[in-house]
Order: structure tokens, then sequence, then C-alpha cells
């Protein structure tokens, strides 16, 4: 890749010509924005796979003209979204929801995944994606399912990070869900972890097709990935309990502890490490910790079960402690 300044050259080029501008908008764009420039050079290198008769210079037109598609239309749905945010104005709220529908009638092209892609990737953008997402068909999905997997562990709020699990099993089921979010939590770093345990608080929540509010969710499988689903149930709570005893992290304990059980409800080859686990949370230095275990493993018959709320925590990435606002999503009825 060239020096900044040759980049910057190269792209001032591009802008200085009518018919090349709308490129040199999307080098801009991938200067300002490191997801978008990896997955646009991943689509690059696949194409280049397949067409080895083509030159280079047609491809990326073809791909900044199809690029500049989406980004006109998604900013400008987004823009009316952020507008209405907050509003009780019904009416522009339908009108918003019927035109994201329309849009999303159709399958997503590799721009709009692109698009996506790099709106979950942003703290600023993501929610709009799950609102968008919300008014198409069940199948919108689909080609995201990694980018929502990654938003849902990635959100340190434990209630907003809802907003990306419900997609992902509205389009591919609870069982495909759960087996990507289990792949954070057997080999992320301790924060992807503690985000995937989080996320499969609301993957559990979901998993029974009466009792989840999503109507058109597709049905799970018999098999998913050479596993039934009480195969997946089973390879859940092991890999959570196996994590809470071998992890020290706080955070990633702290997330587990409300999915630990009983020992005599583990099959028997995992009982000794159930109760292992059973001692390290009711004598645990964290309050909280201490708490969601009593619950667990002391309770008391006149008590209502009832956890406090998990604090947040800082993302490794830049190691703040940043909160951000809850997202106050148009008033549209789906």
């Amino acid at each position: 890749m060239p020096p900044d300044f040759d980049r910057a050259d190269r792209s001032g080029e591009f802008w200085g010509y009518p018919e090349s501008r709308t490129f040199a908008e999307v080098l801009i764009d991938c200067e300002e924005d490191r997801t978008l420039r990896a997955v646009l050079v991943g689509m690059l290198r696949e194409d280049d796979r397949g067409a080895r008769a083509r030159s280079q210079r047609p491809r990326l037109v073809a791909t900044s003209s199809t690029l500049a598609g989406c980004q006109r239309i998604w900013p400008a749905l987004r823009e009316r979204y952020e507008r209405l945010r907050g509003s009780n104005d019904e009416l522009q709220s339908r009108r918003l929801g019927a035109a994201i529908k329309e849009e999303l009638g159709r399958p997503l092209s590799k721009s709009d995944v692109l698009w996506f892609a790099a709106a979950l990737a942003d703290d600023d953008r993501k929610y709009f994606v799950a609102f968008a997402l919300k008014q198409g068909p069940n199948t919108a999905a689909v080609p995201l399912l990694e980018p929502l997997l990654g938003a849902a562990v990635y959100d340190t709020d434990l209630s907003f990070n809802r907003f990306f699990v419900e997609p992902c099993v509205r389009c591919v089921g609870w069982q495909k869900t759960t087996q990507g979010l289990l792949r954070f939590l057997a080999s992320g770093s301790d924060f992807e972890k503690a985000g995937a345990a989080n996320a499969l608080y609301w993957s559990i929540a979901l998993s029974d097709p009466v009792a989840r509010d999503i109507e058109d969710a597709v049905p799970d499988p018999a098999e998913s990935e050479g596993e039934t689903p009480g195969e997946t149930w089973r390879r859940l709570n092991a890999m959570m309990l196996e994590e809470f005893v071998r992890n020290p992290d706080l955070h990633v304990r702290r997330s587990i502890c409300t999915q630990l059980r009983k020992p005599d409800d583990y099959p028997p080859h995992l009982r000794t490490l159930a109760e292992e686990a059973r001692q390290i949370a009711l004598a645990h230095p964290d309050e909280i910790i201490r708490e969601r275990a009593e619950i667990t493993y002391l309770p008391r018959p006149d008590t209502k079960v009832q956890f406090s709320p998990l604090p947040h925590w800082g993302r490794e990435t830049n190691g703040d402690n940043e909160l951000h606002d809850e997202p106050d999503l148009p008033s549209l009825s789906v």
C-alpha cells in the first residue's frame, strides 16, 4: 500500500475528474474507516480469484459505482431514522419503515452487506441496522450473521445486545445463533468471552419458539453443524461450567454465574466440576458473584429471585469505560 501522502495524491487525482469522483469518495471513506477498507479489499480479492481475464481498473470502477448507490440509499434512510428517534411522529415512522422494507425486499448486494457490516462495527450506526432488519423479511439478516454476532458480543450494555441477537435467531434459528456465540466463548479474548456469555443469555431466552416474541423466526433444523439442538444445549452448559472454573477473569465469571446450576442438575461426569464451581462462586471476593451464587445454590423459599444488574465494563480495545445512550427507536409498530 502506498504511503499516506501518495494515497492522498491519488485520491485527489480521481477527485479532479467528474467521471471518477464517486470512486474518489470511496477511497476517502476507506481512509477513514478501517473496517470498510478491510471488507472492500476482501471483496476485491475474492472477485479477482474468479475473474482472471478482467483488468483491475474496470473492476474497481464497477465496485465503486455499486458502493455509491448504497452509500446514497442507506445513509439517507439512517438520517431519517436519526431525526425520528424519540419522536412520536407515527406517520413518518411508518413511511420510514415502508421505505426500508422496500429496499430489503430485494436480496442484499455485496455493497449493501459491506455498508451494514461497517455500520454494525460503529456504535453510532449499529442500532439503525437492528431497526432496519426488523422491517425486512426474516431472510434479510442471513448474510450479516457474523457481523451481528460480533455486535452482540461487543455491545457492553447487557440489555441492548438483545437487538443484535434477535435478528440472528429470526433468520437462522436459536441453535445456529448459539453455535456462533459459542465460538467466541471457546476461542475469544476474555472481553469476547464475557460478551458472548452475556449475548447467550438472550439466545437462551429465545430458545423456546412458543415463548419468544418473534412471529416469523425460521424454525430450528433437526441438526446444525453436526449437532442436534439437545447436543448444542449440553455443549453450552458444559462450556459455561468449564469456562467459569478455569478462567479467573472477573467479567467472565460475572457473566457466566447466572447460568450455573446445582451440581446434581449436571450429568454425572460434570458434577465434580460443578461442585468446584459452586465453591468458587460462594467464596468469591466479588460481591456480585457471591450474590448470584447464593440465589442459585442457597435459595430461600420466601425470597423473590432477583439478580442485581451487572455493571458495564470497558472495551479492551480502548481501555475506557464509556457508556452509550439508550437508543430511542422510532415509535413504529412492527
